[in-house]
């Protein structure tokens, strides 16, 4: 079977990912990880060819290196599935919270200022029978939680 033959800007693509990922930004490194048979002198060289290009191409390593989020959602659907994996439970949870299943879809349609306005009503004749020292012990005042839960219901106090 025929050998494929490298170009010289596949290779230095190659180096340029080494540089950046594996190699930790030693360019002797990714040149040896890259396959140059003279990374000493190949490695710098390659570095000042294009070292003024290094912030884009991290960005566009970076870029692709991403993950989307569909494929974090593979991942952790993945590690829920294995019974073995350490994470699954930490998955499981991740994967509820994404599709809603703990959340509480709970919408309070209130009208601030009606129930403003009867809390002030009622503080108002509290006020006027001496507060809750002047009523009998059998009558009983709400609490302002209570009056708007039961505003919010929709039933009287």
């Amino acid at each position: 079977m025929a050998e494929e033959k490298i170009s010289r800007r596949q290779l230095e693509r190659a180096w340029i990912e080494h540089y950046l990922t594996d190699a930790d930004g030693d360019p002797v490194m990714a040149a040896k990880l890259t396959g140059y048979s003279a990374p000493h002198r190949t490695g710098p060289s390659l570095l000042r060819k294009y070292q003024g290009q290094m912030s884009e191409l991290q960005a566009k390593l970076s870029e692709r290196l991403k993950m989307g989020p569909g494929e974090v959602l593979e991942q952790m659907t993945k590690i829920a599935r294995d019974d073995e994996h350490k994470d699954q439970m930490k998955a499981l949870e991740s994967l509820g919270k994404v599709h809603g299943i703990f959340q509480a879809d709970v919408r309070l349609n209130v009208d601030r200022a009606s129930m403003v306005a009867e809390i002030h009503a009622l503080i108002k004749t509290l006020a006027e029978l001496g507060g809750t020292q002047a009523l009998p012990p059998i009558v009983q005042v709400p609490s302002a939680r209570q009056i708007v839960a039961a505003k919010v219901k929709g039933t009287a106090v």
